[in-house]
C-alpha cells in the first residue's frame, strides 16, 4: 500500500520534511509504504530525482543494479516497458530506524523481509542546472524581444546561410580582456 503526500496532513511528517528542506535547499515529496512480510512493493526501477529512504518498522532488503541513464531529467521518468536491470551490484537491509540515500537514476529494488514493513521514500527534487538555465533564459525572454523572433526558416537544413542569423545575438565581449572576441 502506497500512501502519496503525507506530508500535508501528518504534523510530524510535515516537520521532518520542512527540516531537510532547509538543509536541501529543495521541494520535497514523501510517499509511505506498507508492505506485507516477503513482499515486493515495486519492480525494479530508477527514480528521476533523489531519494531519502526511512525504514520506520520491520525490515527491507534492498538490491542496487547498473544503471542504464546517469543523473535522468523528469522528463526522462521511468518507462517499464522493455526495461532490464543491469547487473546486481550490491545489496543491503534497511531495520528501523536506518537510513538509505539512493541517487536519481540509480536502479534498485526492495523486499520486505520476515514481518510487515513501512519506510518513508522522501524524493528531492531539486533544481537541476538545466533547470536554472532554462528559466534564466525564460527571464531574459520577457525584456528582451530579440529572444521572442521566430528562427529564420530553413535553419535546420544543410547549406542554410546562418551569417544573418548571427546578427540577432552577436558574440558578446570577452569580459577577460574588455573587448569584443576577434
Amino acid at each position: 500500500m502506497v500512501l502519496p503526500g503525507l506530508q500535508k496532513r501528518v504534523p510530524a511528517l510535515a516537520a521532518y520534511c520542512r527540516a531537510l528542506e532547509t538543509v536541501f535547499s529543495c521541494d520535497l515529496q514523501t510517499n509511505i509504504y506498507f508492505t506485507p512480510d516477503n513482499a515486493q512493493g515495486f519492480k525494479t526501477h530508477y527514480d528521476s530525482h533523489d531519494v531519502i529512504v526511512l525504514q520506520v518498522h520491520g525490515s527491507k532488503t534492498w538490491n542496487i543494479y547498473e544503471s542504464p541513464l546517469k543523473l535522468p531529467l523528469r522528463s526522462q521518468a521511468f518507462k517499464p516497458e522493455g526495461f532490464e536491470a543491469g547487473a546486481l551490484i550490491d545489496t543491503f537491509t534497511l531495520h528501523a530506524g536506518d537510513m538509505a540515500y539512493v541517487p536519481r537514476g540509480v536502479v534498485h529494488d526492495a523486499r520486505a523481509t520476515e514481518e510487515i514493513s513501512l519506510h518513508i521514500t522522501t524524493g528531492l527534487l531539486a533544481p537541476r542546472w538545466i533547470d536554472l538555465l532554462v528559466e534564466a533564459v525564460s527571464e531574459l525572454a520577457l525584456e528582451d524581444p530579440a529572444f521572442r523572433h521566430s528562427v529564420p526558416p530553413g535553419y535546420a537544413n544543410e547549406g542554410f546561410e546562418r551569417a544573418e542569423a548571427r546578427t540577432v545575438f552577436p558574440e558578446p565581449a570577452d569580459p577577460r580582456h574588455g573587448r569584443d572576441r576577434p
